[in-house]
């Protein structure tokens, strides 16, 4: 009987701590290709489907000296909802749903198929095309190594590159991603472990 309430005592405590994973971490990425170069911090949310993770928020720098556009990385688009929601651009130029993918070969993709139209992570560079600045998609190619395309909006060049087919780029991210309680949870772990340790020598008393 006392083995069952401390078990019950030892739940009630997990559950005032709250350990639940907040977040999928903060990874580090770079992309590379010709002329084309970036590299910044992408913070991700809870996964939303198996090794599927959306990205709530991406900075840094981004220069393609092909177009002249070198600047800060700002204002991020909403993620979609896995595993339908291919979001399009307010200039109706891309689909995009910033959505992660983990794949078993420890690889990663950008949103990529089995998204309808595809998809890809979209970010504004010194403020977007409005502000003189420029709008970057980037997604997977389709298929394991194949690479990742870039397309752009410049203010001189409404779509870059016309054919459609995108600048062939290299994506990589480093860091852990894995769900990781935040510091707040491991201290309320921490009292309610301790609370659990009061009630158990106060029933053997």
């Amino acid at each position: 009987m006392k083995r069952c309430s401390f078990l019950f005592a030892l739940v009630v405590a997990l559950v005032f701590a709250g350990v639940i994973p907040a977040s999928a971490g903060t990874l580090d990425w770079t992309v590379s290709g010709a002329g084309i170069s970036g590299s910044g911090i992408l913070v991700l949310g809870a996964e939303v489907g198996t090794g599927v993770f959306q990205v709530l928020s991406i900075a840094g720098n981004f220069t393609d000296i092909n177009n002249g556009i070198s600047g800060d990385i700002t204002d991020p688009f909403p993620a979609g909802t896995y595993p339908n929601d291919t979001l399009l651009s307010s200039d109706g130029l891309y689909y995009y749903d910033n959505l992660l993918y983990f794949l078993s070969s420890g690889e990663q993709l950008l949103s990529n198929y089995p998204v309808p139209g595809g998809g890809g992570l979209l970010f504004d560079v010194n403020g977007g095309v409005g502000s003189g600045g420029d709008e970057v998609n980037i997604a997977g190619n389709g298929s394991i190594g194949s690479g990742y395309s870039l397309w752009e909006t410049t203010p001189s060049v409404s779509y870059l590159p016309s054919s459609g087919a995108g600048y062939a780029v290299e994506f990589s991210i480093s860091g852990q991603c894995g769900d990781t309680p935040e510091p707040v949870t491991l201290i309320l772990l921490g009292s309610g472990l301790s609370l659990v340790g009061i009630i158990h020598r106060r029933r053997r008393a």
